[in-house]
C-alpha cells in the first residue's frame, strides 16, 4: 500500500530551481577582495591581520599600485589553516 506519492514534475522543477540559484550565487562571489572585504570576511581589522599573519609569505595577496588585493578562495583556505593552528596553539598552552 502506497501512503504518499511523489509528483515528479514538481520535484524535478524544484530541482532545478535549487541548482539555478546555487549557480546564481557561485557566480556572484568575488574572485580578489579588497582589504575592507577581506576585514568584513575575517572579522578582524587589518592592524591585526598585520600583526597577526599579513606578513607571512603565505598568505596569499598581491599589490596593484597602492591597492591590496587578496584571492578569495586561496584566503580563505589559509584563514582556515591559521584559525585552526590558533585553536591548536591555544590548546597547547592550556596544557
Amino acid at each position: 500500500m502506497n501512503l504518499f506519492s511523489i509528483n515528479e514534475d514538481l520535484m524535478r522543477e524544484m530541482m532545478q530551481q535549487a541548482v539555478q540559484e546555487q549557480a546564481e550565487k557561485i557566480a556572484q562571489e568575488k574572485i580578489f577582495w579588497t582589504v575592507k572585504e577581506l576585514e568584513e570576511y575575517a572579522n578582524l581589522c587589518i592592524d591585526t591581520m598585520k600583526k597577526e599573519f599579513f606578513y607571512d609569505p603565505d598568505f596569499p595577496k598581491f599589490k596593484i599600485g597602492a591597492t591590496w588585493r587578496f584571492p578569495a578562495t586561496k584566503v580563505k583556505a589559509y584563514l582556515d589553516t591559521w584559525s585552526q593552528e590558533q585553536i591548536m596553539l591555544q590548546r597547547v598552552s592550556y596544557v
